[in-house]
């Protein structure tokens, strides 16, 4: 799944520093997006819908719009409301995901790509 990059009020820095009416527009959206990209997905791929009581390996790969350096556990925190809409299509609790982390290089509009590799029901 091919999921939009994440709006940087949604990353931990930017929250820090405002008041929560201002980045929880862009929270709820990013869930939303990810909640229909992951239903499109479930469509397409009947045969692969995890089972929703089992761990599910995820393999998360952050494509920058640009070449910012980005850490680690700022893009983890951005991805917080994308794994969410995830596990709301999935009707599951993203306790059960086992996500990988990578970095790929920058390519314009920026993306997170999301690869289910295991927990098929």
């Amino acid at each position: 799944m091919t999921l939009p990059w994440p709006h940087p009020m949604t990353f931990p820095n930017a929250k820090r520093r405002l008041h929560w009416s201002k980045y929880q527009p862009h929270c709820n959206r990013a869930r939303g997006e990810a909640r229909l990209v992951t239903r499109g997905w479930m469509n397409a791929n009947p045969a692969q819908r995890p089972d929703a009581n089992a761990p599910l390996s995820l393999r998360v790969t952050f494509q920058p719009p640009n070449r910012i350096r980005r850490d680690d556990d700022g893009m983890i925190g951005a991805f917080k409301h994308l794994r969410d809409g995830i596990a709301d299509a999935l009707g599951m609790d993203d306790r059960l995901f086992r996500p990988e982390y990578h970095f790929a290089e920058p390519l314009k509009p920026g993306a997170v790509i999301v690869e289910i590799i295991g927990g098929a029901a």
